[in-house]
């Protein structure tokens, strides 16, 4: 047989490498979230009405910077209550930064400090963990947690017995709505 044959090359690859690849993959986070006894922060990944795409959230870090130890709780498309007004985190990225222009998510980081610790009137509570004081916790969910246009996940630093400080990190990817 003259020849060779070489069969295509393919490869298996994290998801999360492979939405980098196409940049679809972004990190970001919130800094410096205050809390005290009777005032909560909070932070989550909002993907707008109309932003044309589904969100998919890969993995979350909450830390606690300093301060006793408190519950981060994670939420599923809740609307949680004033006072305050929420500010858009600039601190995001897409995780492939040799693709130019740079893509720019369609997907905010909304926080809130200093935050009313009334429960959202609509949302799920879907769980909460104890962040230890000077401690990471991360939740790798690998794409599972995925919300529409409109939906979110926020994680709110509860059950503060003192002042404390926090820092919650999020992973995701956006697909076009179909």
């Amino acid at each position: 047989m003259s020849g060779s044959f070489l069969p295509p090359e393919f490869a298996i690859l994290p998801v999360a490498l492979y939405k980098s690849l196409q940049g679809k993959y972004f990190v970001g986070y919130a800094d410096n979230l205050t809390a005290s006894p009777g005032k909560n922060a909070w932070a989550g990944l909002f993907n707008p009405v109309g932003s044309g795409v589904i969100l998919y959230v890969n993995v979350i870090t909450v830390t606690n910077v300093m301060g006793i130890p408190f519950a981060g709780e994670f939420w599923f498309n809740a609307l949680f209550p004033g006072p305050g007004t929420p500010t858009r985190s600039e601190l995001y990225t897409p995780s492939n930064t040799a693709i130019r222009p740079l893509p720019e998510p369609k997907v905010a980081i909304l926080e809130l400090s200093e935050a009313s610790p009334v429960d959202p009137s609509v949302g799920t509570k879907i769980y909460s963990q104890l962040v230890a004081e000077e401690s990471t916790v991360v939740f790798e969910e690998k794409g599972k947690y995925i919300f529409p246009e409109g939906g979110s996940l926020v994680v709110r630093l509860n059950e503060i017995a003192s002042e404390t400080i926090g820092r919650v990190a999020f992973g995701w990817w956006e697909e076009p709505c179909s």
